[in-house]
């Protein structure tokens, strides 16, 4: 690496570290003020558990700071390389560089070549790291709402491999567990008949359980359907053999995730074009799986687009180059939201509004640098 682009890039990535610290600590300081409240409410609760306050609250940022980051660089990034750019405008060291026969654009290719590799650090850690932690982060969001047994209310049927239509009251992430399961129109998944309604009190997934892997019930039983040689009896689950059905827990925790702003964030590439292959007939899903490329690419795509502006402009002001910066930030944040929204919806196809905001910005390049 040549003498001025090592200046180049470590002035950019001295700068990068430093916004990225703020940054998050500013994210950190309002999301902490936002959840104290609950977590002092539980705190007796938590003393319970044998859990306290400061512990949560470090284990739960320690898990959520992937996710934050993944929300963040491409903003971070972009601050950055303006900050970075400004420092060298206002030193007079742009000025030798052109001088001395290097364009705009070959003074600034160490920025543009390190924010491609930190899009290539923002996909290995959206595939690998995060998937990984958002069991564990689902968890200790509910420890931070107070909310110890970790019931989430909100679980959507399911329809697995034979049609079966599984529905449930509750679901305890942390324990694996469904309350209330009941499956209307139960069809045995070999033959493909029809058996009655299958109910259970409850169904613990186990990854070792006798049976192997599976929802293993608690109370339950199947009433069989009228006409069958078995009508007017109940028959008893065997609770030691997991029920017959290839939904998992991590289908059916990706599943109550499908509806948040962050389900793109939770899922790897395989296990979203999984969720797609699964519900076709959900936008929102297909959604998540297109923004798992488009948010990287954002981040490179925004610097494209702001340093231009900057050169153009001769900018020194370290403020007012900054707000350019967020100002980009913002509209691009706006566009994006608000395109993801549509095709969630279903207002539009969900690849086309997810791509939108990248080809408008790419279209936005093009005639900057014409």
């Amino acid at each position: 690496m040549k003498i001025l682009d090592r200046y180049v890039t470590l002035t950019f990535l001295s700068t990068f570290g430093l916004v990225s610290l703020f940054m998050l600590g500013v994210f950190v300081v309002l999301n902490v003020f936002s959840e104290m409240d609950d977590l002092l409410d539980a705190r007796v609760e938590l003393a319970a558990a044998g859990r306290t306050v400061p512990g949560v609250l470090l284990e739960y940022y320690a898990v959520s700071i992937p996710f934050f980051l993944l929300r963040l660089l491409p903003f971070i990034t972009l601050i950055s390389a303006t900050i970075a750019l400004i420092r060298l405008m206002r030193g007079n060291e742009i000025t030798p560089m052109i001088v001395a026969g290097r364009s705009p654009f070959r003074v600034v290719l160490p920025i543009f070549i390190t924010a491609g590799l930190v899009t290539l650090g923002m996909i290995a850690m959206q595939e690998w790291a995060v998937p990984g932690m958002a069991k564990s982060r689902t968890g200790l969001t509910l420890l931070v709402k107070g909310n110890l047994e970790g019931e989430l209310d909100d679980v959507p049927p399911l329809i697995d491999g034979s049609g079966n239509t599984w529905s449930s009251d509750l679901y305890y992430p942390v324990k694996k567990m469904m309350r209330n399961v009941v499956v209307l129109r139960y069809h045995d998944p070999a033959s493909g008949r029809h058996l009655g309604t299958l109910v259970a009190e409850t169904a613990t997934w186990r990854d070792d359980g006798p049976g192997g892997a599976g929802w293993y019930p608690e109370n339950g039983k199947l009433y069989p359907v009228e006409g069958s040689a078995d009508f007017g009896r109940i028959i008893d689950l065997d609770p030691t053999e997991p029920l017959r059905t290839d939904i998992t827990a991590k289908e059916l925790e990706l599943e109550i995730q499908r509806d948040s702003r962050d389900a793109g964030m939770m899922q790897s590439i395989s296990e979203a074009a999984r969720m797609v292959e699964l519900y076709p007939e959900l936008p929102r899903q297909s959604v998540a799986f297109h923004s798992l490329f488009t948010w990287p690419l954002a981040n490179l795509l925004l610097i494209m687009l702001g340093m231009p502006l900057l050169f153009r402009m001769g900018e020194r002001n370290m403020f007012a180059g900054v707000g350019l910066s967020m100002g980009i930030c913002a509209l691009y944040f706006a566009v994006d939201r608000m395109f993801l929204d549509l095709g969630g919806r279903g207002a539009m196809n969900p690849a086309f509004a997810a791509w939108i905001p990248i080809v408008l910005s790419v279209s936005i390049i093009v005639t900057l640098r014409e």
